[in-house]
C-alpha cells in the first residue's frame, strides 16, 4: 500500500472547527505511562494530523512526537547516502536523488516496467567501497500457489512464487546493472541489508517451508555480485494461517563480529538468533523478553555507536493483543550490542476507533536511516509516517 501525505495541521480539529480532545486521556496532563522490563516512562506527543490517500480507504489521524517534523519528502525509502552527501533511495522502479537534503528531487527509471514491479518493502546500502545495491521483490512474477490458485497449506510450496532481485550500481546510482534474482522461491518480505566488518554484504530474506514462513540470510563477499544462502530458521507452527513462522528479521553486527538477528512472529515476543560465522550458519531462534505486536523491528547501527530499534509495542491498554495492534510505533536504544534496551519511547501513533478496520489505524514496518549525523527520517510502509527528528530529542 502506497500512502501519499498531501496536507498536515498542528492540531486536531473536528469538523465544526472545535478542538478535538479525543486524544486528552493519551496526552494531556496525565501523559501516558509505559512500562518496559519494569520501567515507567512518560512521553509527551503532539498531535499532528495528516490527511492520507491511500490505495483503497482513507486513513485517521497521525500522531508524531513532539520534536517531530515533517519530511522534506514524501518518498517512503530505505534511504542511503552517497560520499558527495546526495541522499538516494529506489522505488517504483525508479532511482530517487536529491543533493540539497531532500527538498527537491531528480527521478529516473531503472526497471523494465513489463518485466518488473519492486514491492513496497526492499532494502538498500552502500558499501564502503562505494557501490550501491539495491534488493526488491518483483510483483510481476508473484504466484500464490500453482496457476495462482494455490491456498496456504495446500499443494508444493514451490507452486508460490515471489522471487528477489538485487540490482548494482558503481557509479553512485547513475547506471545499474540488470537485475539479478538470487531466489525464486516465495520471500515475504526483504527489509534489511548490512554490511559485515569484513567487507560482506548480508540480505535477510525468507522463504516459505510446509507451512510456514522461514527467515535466512544472503552474503556477497563481492560487492554484491554474486550470494551463497544460510540455513533457514523454522519455528513450529502454532497458529495455521499465511502469516505464521519466523518472519521479517533485522540485524545488526555486534562489536565482537557476531551478528544479532531479531525476528516476528505470533507469539507476543520477538524471538533471536545469533551468527559467529558471518551469517552462515545461524543459532535456534529462541523467545526474548522484547514484548512485541504480530510485525517486525527494524534496528540501526547509529553513528555514535548505540543500536535503535523501531517495532510496534504492544500496546497499554490491550498488553496481551499480540494478534495485532500496530497503533503506536516506538523506538528504543541499547549501548550493549542489543543485551538491555532503552525505556521504548513512542515515535507516532494512529489510534484505532471503533469504525475503523485496524488495518488502516497502524504506523508499521519502520525504515531508519541518518542522513547526517545525529539526524534522522523515519518512514513506515503503513501509516504514511515520514518524520525527521533530532536524536538528542530522543534521548533527553
Amino acid at each position: 500500500m502506497f500512502i501519499q501525505t498531501f496536507m498536515m495541521f498542528f492540531k486536531t480539529i473536528d469538523k465544526n472547527g472545535n478542538k478535538n480532545n479525543r486524544y486528552s486521556n493519551r496526552f494531556d496532563k496525565g501523559n501516558p505511562v509505559y512500562n518496559f522490563k519494569g520501567m515507567k516512562l512518560r512521553v509527551i506527543l503532539k498531535i499532528v494530523t495528516f490527511f492520507f490517500v491511500a490505495s483503497a480507504c482513507f486513513g485517521g489521524p497521525l500522531v508524531m512526537h513532539e520534536k517531530g517534523e515533517k519530511m522534506p519528502t514524501n518518498l517512503q525509502g530505505p534511504f542511503v547516502v552517497t560520499d558527495k552527501g546526495d541522499i538516494l533511495c529506489f522505488e517504483n522502479g525508479a532511482v530517487h536523488r536529491s543533493n540539497d537534503k531532500g527538498k527537491t528531487w531528480t527521478s529516473k527509471k531503472i526497471l523494465d516496467e513489463k518485466r518488473f514491479k519492486d514491492s513496497a518493502e526492499r532494502a538498500i546500502i552502500r558499501t564502503k567501497n562505494g557501490t550501491i545495491i539495491a534488493a526488491f521483490l518483483n510483483k510481476n512474477e508473484g504466484s500464490y500457489g500453482k496457476n495462482h490458485k494455490g491456498k496456504w497449506g495446500e499443494g508444493n510450496v514451490d507452486d508460490f512464487v515471489l522471487p528477489s532481485y538485487i540490482i548494482r550500481s558503481t557509479d553512485n546510482g547513475e547506471t545499474w546493472s540488470e537485475p539479478q534474482q538470487i531466489q525464486r522461491r516465495w520471500c515475504g518480505a526483504l527489509r534489511c541489508m548490512i554490511q559485515l566488518k569484513s567487507g560482506r554484504i548480508v540480505l535477510v530474506g525468507q522463504s516459505v517451508v510446509p507451512w510456514s514462513h522461514s527467515t535466512l540470510t544472503y552474503a556477497s563477499d563481492d560487492e554484491g555480485q554474486t550470494w551463497k544462502a544460510s540455513n533457514e530458521l523454522v519455528l513450529d507452527v502454532l497458529f495455521p494461517h499465511d502469516h505464521e513462522g519466523a518472519m521479517e528479521a533485522t540485524i545488526v553486527q555486534r562489536k565482537d563480529d557476531s551478528v544479532y538477528m531479531l525476528i516476528r512472529t505470533t507469539r507476543g515476543v520477538l524471538y533471536d538468533s545469533v551468527s559467529t560465522d558471518g551469517c552462515m550458519t545461524w543459532s535456534d531462534p529462541k523467545p526474548t523478553e522484547i514484548t512485541s505486536s504480530q510485525c517486525c523491528a527494524t534496528m540501526t547501527r547509529l553513528s555514535d555507536g548505540r543500536i535503535s530499534m523501531l517495532w510496534n509495542v504492544l500496546p497499554p491498554k490491550n498488553p496481551k493483543d499480540y494478534g495485532g495492534s500496530r497503533e503506536e510505533l516506538s523506538i528504543a536504544f541499547s549501548e550493549d550490542d542489543a543485551k538491555t534496551w532503552s525505556k521504548p519511547i513512542v515515535v507516532a501513533a494512529r489510534y484505532q476507533k471503533a469504525e475503523d478496520s485496524w488495518v488502516n489505524n497502524q504506523v508499521s514496518y519502520p525504515y531508519l536511516v541518518e542522513v547526517e549525523p545525529g539526524v534522522l527520517w523515519i518512514t513506515s510502509m503503513f501509516g504514511g509516517l515520514r518524520m525527521k527528528i533530532h536524536l538528542k530529542d530522543l534521548t533527553k
